[in-house]
């Protein structure tokens, strides 16, 4: 089990861009149930674009693929396909300043980071998303993050796309898998394989294509949130691909007593097998509720595990066991193995709170439950939620200032995953609450020969022993290769098996996590079975025994969330006492003055600071919503829009033409500074609109303070006759 203060910290903040993985403002007045298609990015139209020097395997697939084009990062995404830095030649500190990180994930263009170490991820790419997972490898080749952005900009989900991994399966001869407890037996890194040359050539190949579909559709069966036009709800995703390299539980044993590898113990066992896999861990944190005394937080998460043994399962001679002196036989006997079938899984999640402060996070979902022989598992449950509506917390048309939005819903629904068929097989599931922790497991039931249960049983114990060999009196099942003869294994066993998760925390109601980093570990464990049959070195009853083995993969994920992101903590935090302020600025507005017979009202707002604006000017963002359906959560609460009670849906448009200011600039030595906006009016309808002055932080008495804002609610006259 990972522990409390294992965590790393993180000081970093934000930089002042509300990040893409804010829900967006959106026009319209959609509803939460309707059917809309499926995710998709912006459409990866002309070459890369090359920041600094670049070169390896990755750049030249990526070159060839989209042709390329050097630039500095400031140019326009819709040109480009992605953005491309190289590692070697690029500093974190250079990533973490170039403009063209913000502007392509806003734009739904990936960024692609090649040889891509931690600290490239910690201290470049984290300053600019809400969440990031470490890297396992010291280099990698390449990592991206994309921002999918769903039909009409509702729902948008940040993805982190890993370049696959070689795992080495250990071969272990302890049953499988350990019962549920209060230790998480999958927080422990893989063992990594370097790729060969050619190895290299085909990640890169998968990884592009994998790119490719996360930017096309959705991924693998866990679907994206069907939110509505605009909650506060941040969306993360990181997708491992996997390549697992299992070999006999024989490769690097000595040979049971009285007995060699080959003549002379010149042939000892090596033989393996390669599969694939994919780990996909889906996480969403929500702000919940409208005042200090309800706001919660609550984290959802959802892992999907797919799994696809050899087809057909790798069987091969391994050795060959010749008699030496101390046999009472004479002569040679084929050793066969067969491996790489599904016996066993863990997953395991863990939710890491900051070592500093009393946090009481609740485990108030997990799914699947314990379930014996079951056909159908229960793996997910619709959410809908009721959230916070942050009217500063979205970007409009790639913008990284104020927003422009129209007619949202408070409530936001995550669609269930499909039910996840796991006939012959059952589950089992443990929940740590003081650790924050949940484990499931799943285990090989019926329709089997060898079931998790026969697997454990007839495990060969390791160093091979003759004891254990002659004592077999008979084998537990028909294994002989050479005759076509194997047990029978249930369908899942040996196809492609898909595991599914999923775990909610909660806060206590009025309690928020502080704006720090969090760690959320994500893990599994995949139990590769195998079969195989050889003979002691003394003739008892059995000349030879037929056992089981088995090896073990971890995947292994650590994503940290960074809840200082503006869009997860109230309006107007401070972050020393955890309560809301208000800002250093007001804004106001004054009369509306408008002509008779034309459609449209004009109105000044003024923004005043509580004191003379530094050198260089202070610049507050503008944000502003029409016909808001619920009332906002913002600040001054006085202020605030409340929500519409009729079905008028005027539309962004009423508001200069959809083009308002999406900030203003005080000058240095000044307190205030003005902004006009002109309203579409209607003989009979009315509207409202929340206008809001804000910054993503600054700094009051000393304290920081999170999104401080300043809200005015305007009611645009009807139109004189």
């Amino acid at each position: 089990m990972v522990k409390r203060g294992d965590a790393k910290r993180a000081s970093r903040w934000i930089k002042l861009i509300v990040f893409a993985g804010l829900m967006v403002f959106a026009a319209g007045c959609g509803s939460d149930s309707a059917s809309s298609p499926p995710a998709a990015s912006a459409p990866q139209t002309g070459p890369a674009l090359v920041v600094g020097q670049a070169s390896g395997t990755v750049f030249d697939a990526i070159k060839s693929r989209y042709g390329t084009a050097s630039g500095s990062g400031n140019e326009d995404p819709r040109n480009y396909s992605m953005i491309v830095f190289d590692g070697d030649n690029t500093l974190p500190g250079q990533l973490q300043s170039n403009p063209g990180v913000a502007d392509f994930i806003n734009a739904g263009k990936p960024v692609v980071v090649l040889n891509a170490t931690e600290s490239h991820l910690a201290d470049g790419i984290a300053n600019y998303v809400w969440a990031y997972g470490d890297q396992l490898p010291r280099v990698s080749p390449a990592v991206a993050f994309v921002m999918r952005r769903q039909f009409h900009r509702r729902a948008s989900d940040l993805v982190e796309i890993d370049f696959p991994l070689e795992i080495a399966a250990e071969p272990d001869a302890q049953p499988a898998p350990p019962p549920p407890s209060g230790s998480n037996p999958t927080a422990t890194p893989p063992t990594l394989i370097n790729p060969t040359p050619e190895q290299l050539s085909a990640d890169t190949r998968a990884w592009l294509a994998r790119l490719n579909q996360t930017l096309a559709a959705s991924l693998g069966d866990i679907p994206p949130a069907k939110g509505g036009p605009g909650q506060m709800v941040l969306s993360f995703a990181k997708v491992d691909p996997i390549r697992i390299a299992q070999g006999t539980v024989l490769n690097n044993q000595p040979p049971p007593a009285g007995t060699a590898w080959g003549p002379s113990g010149t042939q000892p066992p090596n033989f393996s097998a390669e599969f694939s896999g994919t780990f996909y861990t889906r996480l969403y944190a929500i702000l919940r509720g409208d005042s200090p005394q309800n706001f919660q937080h609550e984290i959802i998460a959802r892992q999907y595990l797919l799994v696809s043994p050899p087809s057909p399962l790798a069987t091969n001679l391994v050795t060959s066991q010749y008699a030496i002196t101390g046999s009472n036989w004479n002569g040679s006997w084929p050793v066969y193995s067969t491996l790489g079938f599904n016996d066993a899984f863990t997953l395991a999640t863990q939710l890491i709170d900051p070592s500093d402060n009393n946090l009481v996070l609740g485990i108030t979902e997990n799914l699947p439950q314990a379930a014996n022989g079951v056909t159908t598992l229960t793996t997910s449950q619709s959410h809908t939620e009721t959230v916070g509506l942050s009217v500063t917390g979205g970007i409009q048309n790639g913008n990284g200032l104020g927003t422009v939005g129209a007619s949202w819903s408070s409530s936001w629904t995550w669609g269930e995953a499909s039910a996840v068929s796991f006939r012959d097989w059952e589950s089992s599931s443990n929940v740590d609450i003081p650790e924050n922790a949940a484990q499931y497991n799943f285990v090989a039931y019926g329709g089997s020969d060898l079931t998790t249960a026969n697997l454990n049983d007839y495990l060969l114990k390791l160093p091979p022993n003759s004891n254990q060999i002659t004592t077999q009196l008979r084998a537990p099942f028909d294994y002989w290769p050479p005759s076509n003869r194997f047990p029978t294994l249930n369908q899942l066993q040996k196809s492609a098996m898909t595991n599914q998760s999923e775990t909610v925390w909660t806060t206590s109601s009025g309690q928020l996590i502080p704006p720090d980093q969090l760690q959320f570990v994500s893990s599994a464990l995949v139990y590769s079975g195998e079969m195989l049959e050889l003979r002691g070195g003394i003739l008892f009853l059995a000349p030879n025994g037929v056992f089981t083995g088995y090896s073990r993969s971890n995947f292994y994920q650590v994503i940290n969330l960074n809840f200082a992101a503006p869009g997860l903590q109230p309006p107007g935090l401070r972050i020393a006492d955890q309560t809301q302020v208000a800002a250093p600025w007001t804004l106001t507005f004054g009369q509306f003055s408008q002509r008779r017979g034309r459609p449209y009202a004009n109105v000044t707002g003024t923004v005043t600071l509580s004191q003379p604006a530094p050198n260089g000017g202070a610049r507050i963002n503008l944000s502003y919503v029409i016909q808001p359906r619920q009332q906002m959560l913002t600040l001054p609460g006085n202020q605030a829009c409340q929500g519409n009670t009729t079905s008028f849906n005027p539309g962004n448009s009423v508001l200069d033409n959809g083009n308002p200011p999406l900030s203003i600039t005080i000058p240095a030595g000044q307190t205030d500074a003005s902004f006009p906006l002109t309203f579409q009016t209607f003989n009979a309808d009315t509207y409202n609109a929340q206008v809001v002055a804000w910054q993503a932080r600054t700094t009051i008495g000393g304290d920081e303070v999170l999104n401080p804002q300043s809200a005015w609610c305007l009611t645009p006259p009807n139109t004189l006759p």
